[in-house]
C-alpha cells in the first residue's frame, strides 16, 4: 500500500471519496448545463461569439465568489469551457474539462505530497498545480480546434 506523509492510504477508494467524487461530478453537470448549454444557447440569440465568452466567463466567475483570486481564476476557466461548448457545440467536452479543473486538487495535491514527502517544493506546489491545469487547458484547447475544424467541414 501507498500513503501520503500524513498516512492517509491513497490506495483505497473509500465511500466517502467516491460520494465526493459523485457530488463534484453532479455540481460540474449542473454549473455546465446552466452556464454553456442554457445561458449560452440564450445569448447567441443577442450576441457575438466574443459577447457570449465574455458574459459566460464573467457570470462563471462571479458565482465562484471567495475572494479575488478565486474569482480571476474561475473567469478564466469559464472562458476556456465556453470556447471548449462554442467551438464543439457538445456539453460533454465541457463537462469533462469541468470536472478535471474541480478535481484539480483532489489529484494534484496527494500526489504532490507524495512526490514531495520532506515538501521540499514548498510553495511551488501551487506553480506544479497551475503548470498541470494548463497543460490539460492546453491539449483541451487543441481537440476544441480539431473538432470544431471538423464539425466546420461537416
Amino acid at each position: 500500500m501507498i500513503y501520503t506523509s500524513d498516512g492517509v492510504n491513497i490506495n483505497k477508494l473509500d465511500i466517502n471519496t467516491l460520494k465526493f467524487l459523485i457530488i463534484v461530478f453532479m455540481n460540474v453537470i449542473l454549473e455546465e448545463f446552466y452556464f454553456r448549454l442554457t445561458l449560452v444557447k440564450f445569448l447567441e440569440k443577442k450576441y457575438s461569439e466574443r459577447n457570449i465568452l465574455l458574459i459566460s466567463a464573467f457570470s462563471f466567475g462571479f458565482i465562484h465568489f471567495v475572494d479575488v483570486l478565486a474569482i480571476i481564476s474561475a473567469t478564466i476557466i469559464g472562458y476556456f469551457l465556453a470556447i471548449t461548448f462554442l467551438k464543439t457545440k457538445r456539453l460533454v467536452y465541457s463537462i469533462f474539462l469541468h470536472f478535471i479543473v474541480n478535481i484539480n486538487s483532489i489529484l494534484i495535491n496527494p500526489i504532490i505530497k507524495l512526490l514531495d514527502p520532506q515538501e521540499k517544493f514548498g510553495e511551488n506546489w501551487i506553480f506544479i498545480s497551475s503548470l498541470i491545469m494548463f497543460i490539460i487547458f492546453f491539449i483541451i484547447y487543441t481537440l476544441t480546434k480539431i473538432i470544431g475544424t471538423k464539425n466546420e467541414k461537416i
